[in-house]
């Protein structure tokens, strides 16, 4: 005979209260799941392995991605940049998360609940399975160990596109279900990419907002909701291509009083099908194999200011918003440039971290055709976004970082090339396609210094 709970049932019912919590203050209020099967399983046999160490190493099994439980197996070998990018950060949260429970280990927290969890079919270790399965364990506990280990997986695959996942403020609502379920049917659905294909940047972006700002519709590429600011973490100095970083503040004052939701949209959605601009004609033409007189003939164009600014849609009901760079330069040319464009930019553009040795004594110093020297602030001064329908190479000094930014922004993102001011001419040459024009952005340490207008601009935030 099934028997509902009694309401002198001692047990409590798990549950987290809808509220505003740091990844930290979620493994605490998840942890009693995981106290109540420890407190419920007894003393450990002497000399044994204790229960709370098997139980703990069963989750990091799960949420490792090369084990034989791993609920996001990428294998380490895979070539695709996003997928690659996703696996490191995996290990990192996963790294953090099981830390977080060792430290927020309580004999004195509340462990005499219930929960009934659906299987979720996740692999246990065989450790986990004599353990639970065995003569100690029972229906309750197993339910009560599935259910934990769900939430701290859910918990994991929420973090990921933040690469300062730690500081993130998660806003959990339990519309479908205790915890975090409310990401169940999310996280499927990235988890099918993460697994067959290319993680796209949509993707990564729709699953930062389940727990900041849900009602924002999918895409764009950053986000501001009333605990935050989401934008790509390469434009505070960032590596990664991909991830995503969480600020304490706000860019428009008006979310402050209102707490409403701005999803950062793209300028142009459909990129292939914006205005165009040909190229201005180039300052210079370099013969081959001359680079050194490409350097000498680098055009010192400095930056006086640099801003972000929000630029907001007439139609008072549309929640996406324009964020532009805008940068003074010298002789007070002023330029805005999208940042969902200069993220894209970024994105796509060629770059070889480290040279390869076959490249680093080139036996002839320069290109091996004659390319066009080009000057940045005409570029950037050009409507929509600039190509040529000429052939060849075209060199664009882009020795301060933030113009090197605008410029990724500004050229139509199809062979776009990052020479780093150590790397010889042939690099260029190696990378991107073979074919049509060639953009090189060269005179920056691409690798070091491409320091992003966030780190200019971050004392004019709204700090919360």
């Amino acid at each position: 005979m099934i028997r509902n709970p009694s309401p002198f049932d001692p047990c409590k019912e798990w549950k987290i209260a809808a509220g505003v919590y740091s990844p930290r203050q979620i493994v605490i209020l998840v942890s009693p799941l995981l106290e109540s099967v420890i407190a419920k399983l007894g003393v450990d046999p002497h000399n044994a392995i204790s229960s709370r160490k098997l139980l703990v190493d069963g989750l990091a099994s799960l949420l490792s991605t090369v084990s034989r439980e791993s609920t996001m197996p990428i294998p380490p070998s895979t070539t695709d940049t996003s997928r690659r990018e996703v696996a490191k950060q995996s290990f990192r949260i996963s790294k953090t998360l099981t830390q977080y429970i060792d430290d927020v280990s309580d004999p004195k927290m509340e462990s005499n609940i219930r929960i009934q969890s659906p299987c979720q079919g996740y692999l246990w270790t065989d450790a986990v399975a004599h353990l639970l399965r065995g003569p100690r364990g029972t229906r309750q506990l197993i339910q009560l160990y599935n259910e934990w280990l769900h939430q701290m997986v859910l918990l994991r695959d929420s973090l990921l596109p933040f690469q300062n996942y730690a500081d993130v403020q998660l806003s959990v609502q339990c519309r479908t279900g205790p915890g975090l379920r409310d990401f169940e049917e999310p996280r499927s659905k990235f988890l099918v990419q993460c697994l067959t294909r290319t993680v796209s940047q949509t993707a990564l972006i729709d699953v930062a907002k389940v727990f900041t700002a849900p009602s924002l519709p999918s895409g764009g590429y950053g986000v501001q909701y009333s605990h935050g600011l989401i934008l790509p973490a390469f434009l505070s100095g960032s590596n990664s291509l991909h991830l995503l970083r969480f600020h304490s503040a706000y860019l428009d004052a008006s979310v402050a009083k209102t707490g409403a939701e701005i999803l950062f949209d793209y300028e142009y959605a459909n990129y292939p099908s914006a205005p165009r601009s040909e190229i201005c004609d180039p300052i210079e033409i370099i013969p081959p194999h001359r680079w050194s007189q490409a350097l000498s003939s680098v055009i010192k164009t400095e930056m006086k200011e640099c801003s972000l600014a929000v630029e907001k849609s007439n139609d008072k009901s549309q929640p996406r918003c324009l964020l532009k760079l805008r940068i003074i330069l010298n002789e007070s040319v002023r330029v805005s440039v999208d940042l969902g464009q200069v993220a894209r930019g970024r994105r796509y553009a060629y770059q070889m971290a480290e040279t390869r040795d076959d490249l680093k004594a080139p036996s002839t110093p320069g290109f091996s055709a004659p390319a066009s020297l080009c000057n940045p602030s005409s570029v950037l001064t050009q409507p929509g976004l600039v190509t040529s329908q000429d052939s060849g190479i075209f060199l664009i000094p882009a020795v301060n970082p933030v113009i090197g930014l605008a410029l990724l922004g500004k050229l139509y993102p199809d062979n776009v090339v990052m020479l780093g001011k150590q790397q010889p001419p042939a690099v260029a040459e190696a990378i991107g396609k073979n074919y049509g024009p060639k953009f090189v952005l060269f005179g920056g340490d691409f690798r070091n210094e491409l320091l992003c207008p966030l780190q200019q601009v971050e004392d004019r935030f709204i700090k919360i």
